[in-house]
């Protein structure tokens, strides 16, 4: 009922007044903020600039690392991976000039011509 909620709010009140709620009420009240408030200057002054050029750091790295996960994500990478498989597996890499112009004369053909995974993608 509404007069037992009252009556146990007031007791918890009345509580905290005396005996060992009034010694936490003053020592976490009173005594634990006022102590903190003269170390917080203390040690922002001491460790605010390792801080803030960790942070950076740490945020450089990860936006590299975010970075080369999308690339993964997105295939650019593949042929990268094909290459460095290639040389660590020891096969040798042959490219000549007329394979790299065919290859890109057919991937430029297939985008205008519709037939590109990309278009039909996008206009499907």
């Amino acid at each position: 009922t509404l007069s037992g909620a009252i009556s146990s709010a007031v007791s918890a009140v009345e509580g905290v007044g005396t005996g060992d709620g009034l010694v936490a009420l003053l020592v976490f009240g009173v005594a634990v903020p006022l102590a903190l408030a003269f170390v917080w200057p203390l040690f922002l002054w001491l460790f605010a600039g390792p801080v803030i050029v960790g942070l950076i750091v740490a945020e450089v790295l990860f936006m590299i690392l975010l970075a080369i996960y999308f690339a993964l994500r997105a295939g650019w990478l593949d042929a990268a991976a094909d290459a460095l498989d290639d040389a660590l597996n020891g096969t040798s890499i042959s490219l000549s000039t007329s394979d790299l112009l065919e290859s890109a004369q057919s991937s430029l053909d297939s985008v205008y011509n519709g037939t590109s995974a990309y278009t039909t993608a996008a206009s499907g």
